[in-house]
């Protein structure tokens, strides 16, 4: 399924979009703040195997699962947050660098 997936330099643009907002968290629309948490609890389940895979998979959701499963900095800041209303500008700066400075797989 991974091999499927197509080869994109610019993965996983909306999550970082959302991490990009969150310094201004009035201009970040609700619907992106539900798509982040959404992707969050996905790629946490991908990535533990508890994932229910009848239902339908953000794309987005494997790609930070595959992040939380070779970075372990990645790994240890974002278990640190349960939705979008914990995150914070300076965990979102950090989080967004270490996606930018990840390998394309």
């Amino acid at each position: 399924m991974l091999a499927a997936t197509p080869k994109n330099p610019n993965r996983a643009n909306l999550f970082r979009l959302v991490l990009t907002l969150s310094s201004n968290r009035n201009d970040t629309p609700q619907t992106l703040v539900d798509y982040f948490d959404e992707v969050l609890l996905q790629a946490r389940a991908i990535s533990e195997r508890h994932f229910d895979f009848s239902k339908e998979i953000i794309p987005e959701a494997i790609d930070i699962a595959v992040e939380l499963k070779s970075n372990d900095i990645f790994s240890c800041e974002l278990k640190t947050i349960d939705s979008y209303r914990k995150l914070t500008p300076e965990l979102a700066a950090s989080l967004l660098r270490h996606l930018e400075e990840s390998p394309v797989y």
